[in-house]
């Protein structure tokens, strides 16, 4: 991989690492700030499994559907079948309008933010050489 691909990738990885921070300080926040907490979580996610792709060479939309990057990434490598996004799709782009209003419980914020983990997890250990 050329240094560009592999900048790019540690850049993807930076913006993920914010955005997970960005959704543990929401968590924990006085008060506490949970739908823009999925929000990040979702993008955290949406991030890591876009590294995975780039990592391999797969071109990939500038959509925010994580099922959809699972899909691909799943292509590859089945172990990302393993992972259960539940819901936190919505939190990409419909629950931010006042439209498609949603304000999660704490459970499910903190349950997002784990499979945000998770997900860096599995990518991180997949981007290893």
């Amino acid at each position: 991989m050329t240094p560009e691909g592999k900048d790019y990738i540690q850049k993807l990885i930076t913006k993920a690492e914010n955005d997970l921070q960005a959704a543990e300080n929401l968590i924990h926040s006085k008060p506490q700030v949970l739908d823009a907490a999925c929000f990040h979580c979702q993008q955290c996610a949406e991030k890591y499994l876009k590294a995975f792709l780039f990592s391999k060479g797969v071109d990939f939309d500038k959509i925010h559907d994580i099922k959809k990057l699972q899909g691909d990434c799943a292509k590859i490598d089945k172990e990302f079948l393993s992972l259960n996004f539940e819901n936190l799709d919505v939190y990409a782009v419909e629950a931010r309008y006042a439209d498609n209003f949603l304000l999660p419980e704490l459970s499910e914020a903190e349950k997002y933010f784990e499979i945000a983990r998770q997900i860096k997890e599995l990518v991180l250990a997949k981007l290893k050489p």
